[in-house]
């Protein structure tokens, strides 16, 4: 007998210990002030430098105050759940939850509408040529022209669905039996499949600006990228090429381009700039040289 009443007690106290108190806040309550707590948290840590002067627990109080409780009665619930785990492990699901899904709303503008950014404010453009932007050929000093620098070539690595590619130039090219040669750009998408754009260039001898765009869809993702200025020097007595462009244009939210990878593109692009203009230079000073003889 003695026994079962001491069994019987300590199950009422078991049950007296793991009942919430009516100066607890109840699991909802309790989700709310947490939820509040954390977002303010979160606030003053970003806007420390700007919110320095002001004593965090200002901020603190300010989310009991809009929750009608002291400091204390705070603390006095976070004692009681401290000391019953399962019960503020459901307390955190509920706060987890709630945080992830105001991230969520946070991302898609739910509270600014008015700052979601369209289609086309996604939309940017990059030079990706590094080779020389102008250069000038001719017969003459055929041996001293590097027929690279008339070809462009870009792996998959930073390339991307959807994109768009746009190859612009200036362009004078003169050959006497005046025969037609092609500007082209390349773009491959699977092992054996390209999508090839090309114009002809005239040898006339006219200055013209040439352009070429290919337009990838959404799901067609490229391996490489080719562009070609002119497919052939033979026969072409002298060519000036100058302002080319290569542009990616693509969405930089969903494919953006790392730093590291621009400021390459950068360094490579200023060296080819700069050796061009030396080349030019010395092919002038060559020119006029030659001309008083």
């Amino acid at each position: 007998m003695c026994r079962y009443l001491l069994c019987v007690l300590f199950c009422l106290l078991f049950i007296a210990c793991d009942r919430r108190p009516s100066d607890v806040m109840d699991k909802q309550q309790m989700a709310d002030v947490l939820t509040d707590v954390h977002i303010t948290e979160s606030a003053v840590e970003l806007s420390q430098k700007k919110i320095s002067k002001m004593p965090k627990h200002l901020y603190s109080n300010s989310v009991f105050e809009k929750h009608g409780i002291t400091k204390e009665d705070f603390d006095r619930s976070v004692e009681w759940y401290a000391l019953h785990p399962e019960k503020y492990i459901e307390v955190y699901d509920i706060v987890e939850n709630r945080l992830d899904s105001l991230a969520k709303d946070i991302e898609n503008y739910v509270y600014h509408p008015d700052e979601k950014p369209t289609f086309l404010d996604s939309i940017d453009s990059l030079n990706i040529w590094d080779k020389r932007p102008c250069l000038t050929y001719s017969a003459v000093r055929r041996s001293a022209f590097d027929s690279n620098d008339l070809e462009f070539y870009c792996s998959n690595v930073n390339l991307e669905c959807g994109d768009h590619y746009r190859l612009t130039l200036r362009m004078r090219a003169y050959d006497p039996d005046t025969v037609r040669r092609l500007l082209y750009l390349v773009v491959k998408k699977e092992e054996d499949k390209c999508d090839t754009l090309s114009c002809g260039i005239r040898t006339d001898s006219v200055l013209r600006r040439y352009s070429l765009t290919i337009r990838l869809s959404d799901t067609v993702c490229p391996q490489s990228l080719t562009a070609v200025l002119i497919d052939s020097l033979e026969k072409v007595s002298s060519l000036e090429v100058d302002s080319v462009h290569l542009y990616r244009v693509y969405n930089f939210y969903e494919h953006a381009l790392s730093s590291s990878y621009k400021r390459k593109l950068k360094a490579r692009q200023d060296s080819a700039a700069q050796f061009s203009v030396k080349t030019e230079e010395k092919l002038k000073y060559y020119g006029k040289k030659s001309g008083r003889k």
